[in-house]
């Protein structure tokens, strides 16, 4: 399975997408002004940058316009999962966020990736 390949808004589910400030501009491979502004620049944002997503996320889509839409230019780090949604990848990943965020590692987790069929 490839995952979402388009954001929510693509769907009409959010009203996020657009040219200007939304997460996906509608027009691959053109990104909206927002996400150019964003991304135009590496680790402004911090020292430290890990990045969390899922395949199946419904609201920000997996894979779109060709790249997957959750990765952070210049990140030290991810962790991906198969089969969490949206809401579950944050709330059913608090220990990995916290291991991210204190020990600046990302931890695999072997009953964690079990029970929610993540990859790395």
């Amino acid at each position: 399975m490839t995952g979402l390949q388009l954001p929510a808004c693509a769907l009409g589910g959010l009203p996020l997408c657009n040219q200007l400030n939304g997460l996906y501009s509608g027009n691959c491979p053109h990104t909206s002004s927002y996400l150019n502004d964003i991304n135009s620049l590496q680790r402004y944002g911090g020292q430290h940058i890990y990045t969390i997503n899922s395949k199946m996320d419904q609201i920000v889509g997996f894979l779109v316009c060709g790249g997957i839409n959750s990765q952070i230019g210049g990140q030290e780090g991810e962790r991906m999962f198969d089969g969490l949604n949206h809401e579950q990848t944050f709330h059913q990943t608090h220990h990995v966020q916290l291991a991210m965020i204190r020990e600046h590692k990302v931890i695999k987790e072997l009953s964690f990736d079990t029970k929610y069929s993540s990859t790395t």
